[in-house]
């Protein structure tokens, strides 16, 4: 079948189409198979173990295929839980991404050490998200990846005495781990925004806390935005307080800061007291909160419609908030609103607009028709 469309138009056609139906059209044309292609291998995301070793398997035999990857996703924890893989997994995973030329962005959730199996893949990365450990092997690969300005750690096991020269990863701007992780990739690095993780209560403290925003300070971006995702499950209120006020003690200049409750509560007494965090740094401009839960004081209304003026009271400088998700922006002499109602707003305004436009064009016509007619008399 051949076929004359023109391959915007085949691409977004075949947009419209599931991943299960696309294989199917790629036997209808050569025409439509490099489309195809490269709509099913452009971004691979997750799948079940069982067809991550088929795909692996399918990339490692098929170089042109792997060449269409820009973003490809491995092992997804959330999804399908923890898997152990042997040394023959991790083989055939190297043969795959060394096939993967044109990789940018790898989130490789798989948990081991096996960042050895990684080195000389001929890609260069923007972003990277990985679970492997942090070990010597690791360094060695990192420091072949410069051009890296994202990057996930979720590491659960650190090897002692391994330290990341500072000549590594020099673009990185954003970064998300645990406190060691942080510890290694920030100072003497341009990175404007950090996301610690706290996945056990017991290491959120004001002890570690503070000792982490030192070491952040040497951030050579400088650093204006942090993230805090802790596990809250049988954290006290004032607890929670007293640690995060450690925060703009030491990090005062923060244009952004959040707090994100990947476990636990989120008691209305945190979310009425979260101004005193908020109202100590010098200029915030965007606050966030966050919950999982899905019946905690974040999802009650009662309890979020005033948090707006409330937090902006507390800290004059802020211009936008986040809750649970819900942006919210202050509107010069219209106070506190949602991004939906600034659309809908601006919509109004645009139709009020364009009725203004018609009006004035018809006024316009009128005027010209006086004028012929005048000149005619």
């Amino acid at each position: 079948m051949h076929t004359d469309l023109p391959q915007e138009l085949l691409d977004e056609i075949i947009s419209y189409l599931s991943h299960t139906d696309i294989p199917s059209l790629a036997l209808v044309s050569k025409n439509i198979q490099s489309i195809t292609y490269a709509r099913l291998y452009r971004d691979i995301p997750a799948v079940c173990p069982k067809k991550t070793v088929l795909l692996l398997k399918v990339l490692s035999k098929r170089p042109y295929l792997a060449e269409i990857v820009r973003i490809c996703t491995l092992l997804d924890l959330k999804a399908y839980g923890l898997v152990i893989w042997s040394t023959a997994f991790f083989q055939l995973m190297s043969k795959a991404l060394r096939n993967m030329r044109n990789l940018k962005d790898l989130r490789l959730y798989a948990i081991g050490p096996y960042a050895a199996y990684l080195m000389g893949c001929p890609f260069r990365l923007h972003s990277l998200r990985v679970a492997c450990d942090w070990n010597q092997e690791l360094i060695n690969w990192l420091e072949e990846q410069n051009q890296i300005y994202d990057i996930w750690v979720f590491s659960l096991r650190h090897a002692g005495n391994v330290e990341m020269p500072s000549s590594i990863l020099p673009l990185l701007r954003r970064t998300l781990g645990s406190v060691r992780a942080l510890s290694e990739l920030v100072p003497a690095r341009p990175v404007e925004s950090a996301d610690i993780s706290f996945p056990s209560p017991d290491g959120f403290n004001a002890e570690i806390i503070g000792l982490t925003c030192k070491v952040l300070s040497h951030s050579s971006g400088p650093l204006t935005e942090l993230f805090l995702t802790v596990d809250l499950t049988d954290l006290e209120v004032p607890h929670i307080l007293e640690t995060l006020a450690v925060v703009p003690d030491i990090l005062p200049n923060l244009h952004t800061f959040g707090l994100f409750g990947a476990r636990g509560f989120v008691s209305a007494n945190l979310v009425e007291r979260f101004t005193e965090v908020i109202s100590k740094f010098k200029d915030l401009k965007k606050a966030s909160l966050y919950s999982t839960q899905l019946n905690d004081a974040l999802s009650d209304h009662l309890v979020t419609k005033e948090l707006p003026q409330r937090w902006h009271k507390a800290c004059a400088s802020l211009e936008s908030i986040d809750i649970n998700g819900v942006p919210w922006l202050h509107v010069p002499n219209d106070g506190w609103m949602t991004t939906e109602t600034c659309k809908l707003r601006m919509l109004d305004m645009l139709s009020e607009a364009r009725k203004e436009e018609a009006r004035l064009r018809k006024k316009l016509k009128e005027a010209q028709r006086r004028n012929a007619l005048n000149r005619i008399a």
